[in-house]
């Protein structure tokens, strides 16, 4: 833990004597030696490493509701902030730079405060059709393309950006996952996952599901569309999917210990579950946390209680939203009507959160928005304040689809791609028949809430 100070006066500040404290205790007090602190100048304060004998404050600063102080030699409070949970990656500090209100910013300890910078920006979106060049040389082509595909490595092109040295493997025939070290970030990025199999007609389905999942503040994968050249081959059309990985984690939680996915499926929170979820994140060698999450769900499952009784291991508050959306979509790959296509992210305090993993094949599913089958899906249904809190969000996610102007996104798509697509006709058709789906979809869920006695 750190703490930066900032002399925003025209003379040096001699801080020998101030104070450092979160509360009024003197296990809660930190008193600053003698430093001279020029004017603009910055002091960086960090807790004490008893190991490295480095001195420092030997308090914890509390990222949620703690308070921070910083007090001069005559007892006077100077600064003072209350601080809430933000991102792993991200901190407080006052906004224009020393001066202006405490808000989130980058990581910049001893350079001038900033607002925090879009990973991706401009590579998202439905409003543009840009251009994706990952060139491979041609001995490394054949491995690349096969199955199981070999990591090969590659310089990755965006638009007019200069060359960033990357590596692609295929995780699929047609999907490549493209990544970037730690010196040559493309655009903040760790990984991109560029989809050249046009297996949506529509191109607009991961888009739909991304806008309403991200709506309702659930974590998911960002969507792009570009005009892909991937080691010499040419699509007109690629989907250019957000990886959540771990530079994406750091940005939105506050810890992670694992991310967990299911693939394809079907894969649930459950005990015999627990040793095929893929570890994506985190320490390779125990799924202790996956697991006690299981054991702590399983009295619930068809039993009253898991609100309450599951709340130690399981966020709920975002997990029921999460079920929501995921119900609401119909995805007949997704978690409630398949246990497939679903992230799995354990933090710090041992709680888990589902997230969405695979966006295609939305509202494809003739199952009720209310039908039972998926371990939190069951558990939440035979608990009733769980259940009442599920048709809650339920009711908000389907108003929320018309808020986000989900027809709108669809409309964004067929403006970006319908000029590049390579049969208009049936281009036109599945945009045609995703926009009848989404509407009736409305109408199917809204009848499962008024069936629901709600």
């Amino acid at each position: 833990e750190r703490v930066e100070l900032i002399n925003t006066g025209a003379a040096a500040i001699n801080v020998g004597g101030y104070v450092l404290a979160i509360d009024a205790t003197a296990a809660g007090r930190y008193t600053l030696p003698a430093v001279d602190v020029p004017p603009a100048g910055r002091l960086i304060v960090a807790e004490a490493d008893v190991a490295a004998g480095t001195a420092g404050f030997d308090f914890n600063i509390k990222c949620n509701g703690g308070a921070l102080s910083i007090s001069d030699d005559a007892n006077t409070v100077l600064d003072a902030i209350t601080i809430t949970e933000i991102a792993e990656s991200l901190t407080w500090g006052r906004l224009p730079d020393g001066v202006g209100s405490f808000a989130v910013n980058e990581e910049t300890m001893g350079l001038a405060n900033t607002a925090p910078v879009v990973l991706g920006d401009g590579v998202f979106g439905v409003t543009a059709l840009n251009d994706i060049d990952v060139d491979v040389d041609v001995e490394d082509r054949a491995a690349l393309n096969a199955q199981p595909s070999t990591s090969v490595p590659c310089s990755f092109t965006f638009e007019d950006d200069a060359a960033v040295a990357c590596t692609v493997i295929a995780t699929s025939a047609g999907v490549f996952k493209v990544s970037f070290g730690d010196l040559a970030r493309f655009r903040g990025l760790e990984n991109l996952v560029i989809d050249t199999t046009g297996r949506d007609a529509s191109f607009a389905e991961s888009a739909v599901a991304s806008a309403l999942f991200i709506g309702r503040e659930v974590l998911a994968p960002r969507i792009g569309f570009a005009g892909a050249v991937i080691a010499g081959s040419t699509t007109p059309v690629a989907l250019v999917v957000e990886a959540i990985d771990s530079r994406t984690l750091k940005r939105n939680f506050s810890s992670t210990e694992h991310l967990y996915g299911s693939g394809a499926g079907p894969l649930d929170i459950a005990a015999a579950d627990v040793a095929n979820w893929q570890i994506l994140d985190g320490d390779t060698t125990t799924r202790a946390d996956l697991t006690a999450v299981a054991e702590a769900t399983a009295p619930f499952t068809n039993a009253p209680g898991f609100l309450l009784g599951a709340a130690d291991r399981v966020r709920m508050g975002s997990t029921i939203r999460f079920l929501a959306v995921d119900a609401w979509l119909g995805s007949s790959g997704g978690y409630t009507n398949a246990q497939g296509n679903t992230l799995a992210h354990v933090d710090s305090d041992g709680q888990l959160r589902l997230l969405p993993g695979d966006l295609n094949g939305i509202l494809e599913s003739d199952e009720p928005a209310l039908a039972g089958g998926s371990v939190f899906v069951d558990a939440c249904l035979a608990d009733a304040p769980c259940k009442t809190e599920l048709i809650d969000e339920l009711d908000i996610t389907g108003a929320a689809v018309s808020d986000l102007e989900l027809d709108g996104v669809i409309d964004g798509v067929v403006a970006t791609v319908a000029g590049a697509v390579g049969n208009r006709d049936a281009f036109d058709a599945a945009i045609d028949a995703l926009r009848a789906r989404l509407a009736a979809r409305t109408d199917e869920v809204d009848t499962d809430i008024l069936a629901a006695g709600q």
